[in-house]
């Protein structure tokens, strides 16, 4: 009975059912493999949200903190799952969608996923899906603008031009309409994208850097601070810089005014880790903390009263 009871409770908590997971704002979540992770931004501690059933290897993840809703987004099942973080239910929402990869919540609840070099617009009530644009190649991440655009992270074309033609792509919503902001050299295949303290960051680990872009300027700048092999980017409600080292699994984070970077967790259920995202507060869009010109008169004050201590480790 106490070997029964033992098998039994381990198989439980494999298929990710076991044990409640609760969310709060600034928790991380990390994509691994047929795994959900939840990591602890003040001790590192990590715990399963859901393993297995649908998920073989999830990629996208994205919380509508309005909602408690949890979104995963699986790219060898081709679907679109709803997560239940309190018992590990994995729910389907939308399917056919060939290798979706990035996702992301609109105010609404929408959801934005991407699929190769398309984006798409998918209704989580019936898992319908509507195409609002496409460029050439593959989009590894997006995030909203301030604006209420979407930025992109593109790899490019697969072709001979693979590795001279990432670039950073700008879907305007809703029409759709795509236009490069910078592309072509230094980015190779730039994977992590996020809006934070006024500038652009972009993880590209195979041009070996992690670059910022100052949205006047954007000329990609690289940030010998910030990890050379980083994969994943996210911003927390604590205003700091997030970044997963897929090389090395580890989550490290650079806060506003903290003059060098913190490894946040390293190990344990993260060596296979892809990507990362971080639970905003309510009512609050992920990637709304953070400021991107052009800004509202109020933004641009307190992005100019950041940049007097921050920019100089950036320009």
């Amino acid at each position: 009975m106490r070997a029964c009871l033992f098998v039994c409770l381990a198989s439980a908590w494999i298929a990710g059912t076991a044990r409640a997971v609760t969310l709060a704002p600034g928790d991380i979540l990390a994509a691994n493999g047929a795994s959900v992770i939840k990591v602890d931004p003040t001790t590192g501690d990590q715990v399963v949200v859901t393993t297995g059933d649908h998920l073989s290897r999830a990629l996208g993840i994205a919380y509508d903190a309005t909602r408690g809703i949890l979104y995963v987004a699986d790219t060898n099942s081709d679907g679109i799952y709803r997560v239940d973080p309190s018992d590990g239910t994995q729910t389907p929402v939308a399917s056919g969608l060939g290798i979706p990869r990035a996702i992301l919540v609109d105010a609404d609840g929408t959801l934005l996923v991407t699929e190769g070099g398309t984006l798409y617009r998918v209704d989580p009530s019936d898992g319908s899906k509507t195409p609002i644009g496409n460029q050439s190649g593959g989009v590894s991440e997006l995030v909203m603008k301030p604006d209420g655009d979407v930025l992109v992270a593109s790899a490019g074309s697969f072709g001979p031009d693979y590795g001279n033609d990432g670039a950073i792509v700008t879907f305007d919503l809703p029409g759709g309409a795509s236009s490069t902001l910078v592309g072509g050299a230094p980015f190779v295949d730039p994977q992590g994208l996020a809006l934070w303290s006024n500038y652009i960051v972009v993880a590209d680990a195979q041009a070996g850097s992690l670059y910022t872009l100052d949205p006047n300027a954007m000329m990609p700048t690289p940030n010998p601070l910030l990890a050379s092999d980083a994969v994943s980017l996210a911003v927390g409600p604590d205003d700091c810089l997030y970044w997963l080292s897929q090389s090395i699994g580890t989550i490290s984070r650079l806060c506003p005014n903290v003059p060098s970077p913190s490894i946040v967790a390293s190990d344990d259920l993260l060596p296979n880790a892809e990507r990362i995202a971080i639970v905003p507060e309510p009512g609050a869009l992920a990637d709304d903390l953070v400021l991107l010109a052009p800004l509202a008169i109020g933004a641009r004050r307190r992005a100019r009263a950041r940049r007097s201590s921050f920019a100089p480790r950036f320009l």
